[in-house]
């Protein structure tokens, strides 16, 4: 596997809580009373089917969307308490439904990439190529690349930022059985000690290692 087989050091993790969280959209409740508590280094796994809110969860998380009700706050090493707008600076993001730059070359959306957030210590927009297996395809056009790829690019893309929370929506749902292998491994050593949060469909590939797991129902 290359350059991806070396260990490199995560860094600071968050600890992270959240109070009565609930999100609506008009006047249909998404969410509902979600509390949760996690010291820095460890591992979430929301679980639930369609419909049951875990994406949406996961979007409060990273301060893409605005609760309606409640508060979710962060710890990080060297920083006062961070608010809910604070938080996006210290989280690293991977979903489904994330829009990649489709005009650009995977090699320039990783060298973009490393410009606006920057990589792990020890990585560069290189190594995080390599890693993702798309050595040879790097000067293709993100938008020709299979969805596969994208997801390998994605998720190298989000494991590999510094960042002291990662945050994954259902990260195995476009890979392959040598992909889901490719995601477990690659997260084991590039994310130790790293804060998880991962949104899953009940699919166990997805769970980390020690995770305690926050169930939502539809």
């Amino acid at each position: 596997m290359g350059s991806g087989a070396a260990t490199i050091d995560a860094g600071p993790a968050m600890g992270l809580q959240a109070v009565g969280l609930g999100k609506r959209y008009g006047r249909v409740w998404i969410l509902r009373d979600v509390s949760f508590e996690l010291a820095p280094g460890a591992r979430m796994v929301v679980r639930g089917g369609n419909g049951s809110g875990k994406s949406s969860l996961l979007r409060l998380i990273c301060g893409l969307d605005r609760a309606s009700e409640g508060m979710i706050t962060g710890e990080a090493a060297g920083h006062d308490l961070l608010t809910a707008e604070e938080l996006p600076d210290h989280i690293a993001y991977s979903a489904p439904d994330q829009h990649l730059i489709v005009d650009l070359t995977a090699r320039e959306h990783l060298e973009f990439h490393a410009r606006f957030r920057g990589y792990k210590p020890g990585l560069t927009a290189q190594l995080v190529l390599e890693a993702a297996l798309l050595e040879a395809h790097g000067d293709k056009l993100v938008g020709a690349l299979s969805s596969g790829m994208r997801q390998r690019l994605e998720l190298a893309i989000a494991m590999g930022t510094r960042a002291e929370l990662l945050v994954l929506d259902e990260p195995v749902s476009h890979l392959d059985r040598a992909g889901v292998d490719w995601y477990g491994n690659l997260q084991k050593r590039w994310c130790a000690g790293q804060t998880i949060v991962t949104g899953s469909n009940y699919h166990g590939d997805e769970y980390p290692e020690g995770a305690q797991f926050l169930d939502l129902t539809a």
